[in-house]
């Protein structure tokens, strides 16, 4: 199969602009590879940083650093193997890629929603939270959130179309079908009722920051306790840009279904649409380091040494002369 047949096999956008089809996925593959380098580079520039700096090695910034773990791993493997799929045939591979894929990003779904119960709960009842500061607590929340994903990856590789749990089908990349059928109903109503109700809880638990953040009592509790410091800014942009990521696909994803619970038929409301709400999940990896290494003073300070060292390379820079009149009075 050439290039060109490939492409067409992949492309989900319909015939009616057929001068454009050949271009769509090699400009696919760019935007992923883009993605992919940035999430690589400022994932590990971060959890380098956060390693030598104990100041952000604290018990409250564990689930930050767990999604940028997370984040790194899908930008260094699931990311390529996006890629891999789009232009290599191949059952196992596409399974591969599927489970993958659903871990990683429902792993960074269920961490940003813990991310912001754990901010609620800090800023609401900040002595309780300092009390209950424990590494058998973090280690307990990360271990455990982990079976969520685990189910949702491994659910469509065993078989059980019949029963409405779907299998993995390549398409612009290889996930479940979301044209809504007896074959996937049942796993496709469970994410749009546990991703939108995650969602929904994290919206709730901002607003509720948000009027909370500004009564004077808890803003001097909070101010009072190094260990709740952590910027509410930082955590606020990462999980918001991460609900806006993830709102059209489960909006989408709730639409069809209701759809075709209604009128008993197969549905899908537009290939193109689910396209780009797909990628938009993934895009995701490259916005959060960002975002935390733009909002964190040490993050910020230590990309711009790396970056002056690589500017430099081996160079010695000479340190500024002091003026002549301090020498003179040395």
């Amino acid at each position: 199969m050439n290039w060109q047949e490939r492409t067409s096999s992949n492309l989900t956008f319909n015939s009616s602009s057929p001068n454009g089809e050949p271009l769509i996925l090699p400009i696919k593959i760019s935007i992923y590879s883009v993605v992919s380098v940035i999430g690589i580079v400022c994932n590990l520039q971060n959890l380098i940083t956060i390693y030598h700096s104990p100041a952000l090695r604290t018990l409250n910034n564990s689930l930050l650093i767990a999604l940028g773990v997370n984040d790194f791993l899908t930008a260094l493997i699931g990311i390529p193997l996006i890629i891999l799929t789009s232009i290599v045939d191949g059952n196992i591979l596409c399974n591969i890629q599927g489970t993958i894929n659903s871990i990683c990003n429902t792993y960074s779904l269920v961490l940003t929603f813990s991310i912001s119960i754990d901010r609620c709960h800090a800023v609401m009842l900040p002595f309780s939270y300092l009390r209950q500061l424990k590494y058998s607590k973090y280690a307990f929340i990360i271990g455990s959130l982990s079976l969520t994903p685990l189910v949702s990856g491994v659910l469509p590789l065993l078989n059980l179309e019949k029963y409405g749990f779907g299998k993995y089908i390549s398409s612009s990349s290889c996930w479940i079908s979301l044209t809504v059928g007896h074959d996937n109903i049942v796993i496709l109503c469970l994410v749009a009722f546990v991703s939108g109700a995650l969602i929904v809880i994290v919206i709730a638990c901002y607003v509720v920051l948000f009027f909370v953040a500004y009564e004077k009592r808890s803003v001097s509790q909070i101010d009072n306790s190094v260990c709740i410091r952590t910027s509410l800014r930082t955590v606020l942009l990462i999980v918001g840009t991460t609900v806006i990521c993830w709102i059209p696909f489960v909006s989408l994803t709730v639409v069809n279904v209701i759809k075709f619970l209604v009128d008993g038929k197969p549905y899908l409301i537009s290939r193109i649409l689910t396209d780009i709400v797909l990628d938009l999940v993934v895009c995701n990896v490259a916005l959060n380091p960002i975002i935390y290494m733009w909002t964190n003073s040490i993050l910020r300070r230590s990309l711009e040494k790396t970056w002056r060292r690589i500017k430099c390379g081996n160079r010695v820079i000479p340190l500024p002369k002091p003026p002549t009149d301090i020498i003179e009075n040395i």
